[in-house]
């Protein structure tokens, strides 16, 4: 429902949706431990096609992350990297 870019990330990830999100949601970036390590809240409406683009903070170290879309009672997952 929602791509990442650049996987393996850095400094960004910009983030496309694929489909529309009514009631906005939530971004969160779990680390492998399954530690949240970031969250972003998506207000409103959104639109499939929308990008997004997120910062990530420089102390946020290398390794494998996971993100996770909330919307409503929906939950969608990506793998992400960091280098």
């Amino acid at each position: 429902v929602f791509d990442a870019f650049p996987n393996p990330f850095g400094e960004a990830i910009a983030i496309t949706l694929g489909r529309s999100l009514p009631r906005g949601g939530v971004l969160q970036l779990y680390d492998a431990t399954g530690r949240l390590v970031m969250k972003r809240s998506l207000y409103g409406a959104l639109l499939e096609g929308d990008q997004l683009n997120l910062e990530v903070p420089g102390s946020l170290p290398a390794g494998a992350y996971f993100m996770v879309l909330k919307s409503g009672a929906d939950r969608f997952y990506r793998p992400l990297f960091r280098y």
